[in-house]
């Protein structure tokens, strides 16, 4: 595991041992993985063009989901439960600032979670905590999934900013 990772690791684990310190910390860490990645992007942009906070977003989603799903895979239904409640309040915060900002996963939070109830939106937090609930595809993996099933003709279409559609054929045979 790289060591970012494990730094997050601890840190999400200190954290839900109780200490108040780390999530500061954590803060931190994520907010520098996000200038980090912010710049990686913005590099590789042309003049004039605009940074595109979808991609931006689902990059940070992936990688944030990835290193606390380290975590929250280990932990009992109960624990993930409120820990799912603590980052609802979180949404309901963050929620109101993508109506005012372009802030990454903005699609995400305005066409779907934002328009769940707080009950249903924390049922879905849950779940995307929870790796034996859902898993995570950048688009280079899900494309391989399917041309690995034995699909031909395979293409993707990204779905309101933040999913992907993968569309392929299979000859009958």
């Amino acid at each position: 595991m790289p060591t970012r990772s494990v730094e997050v690791t601890g840190l999400l684990k200190a954290w839900s041992g109780g200490d108040p310190a780390a999530l500061e910390r954590l803060a931190d860490q994520v907010y520098n993985e996000l200038r980090r990645i912010a710049r990686r992007y913005m590099r590789n942009e042309r003049a004039g063009n605009t940074l595109q906070t979808t991609a931006l977003g689902n990059e940070v989603y992936l990688r944030v989901l990835g290193a606390l799903r380290t975590v929250t895979k280990r932990l009992p239904d109960g624990v993930l439960s409120g820990l799912a409640s603590l980052l609802n309040l979180v949404l309901d915060a963050y929620i109101p600032l993508c109506r005012a900002f372009p802030l990454p996963m903005r699609a995400y939070m305005l066409n779907h979670l934002g328009r769940l109830d707080r009950r249903m939106r924390k049922l879905t937090v849950f779940d995307q905590l929870n790796p034996r609930h859902a898993k995570y595809y950048r688009e280079a993996e899900a494309r391989a999934l399917v041309a690995d099933a034995g699909f031909e003709d395979v293409r993707t279409y990204h779905r309101h900013g933040y999913s992907w559609t993968v569309i392929g054929s299979k000859s009958g045979g």
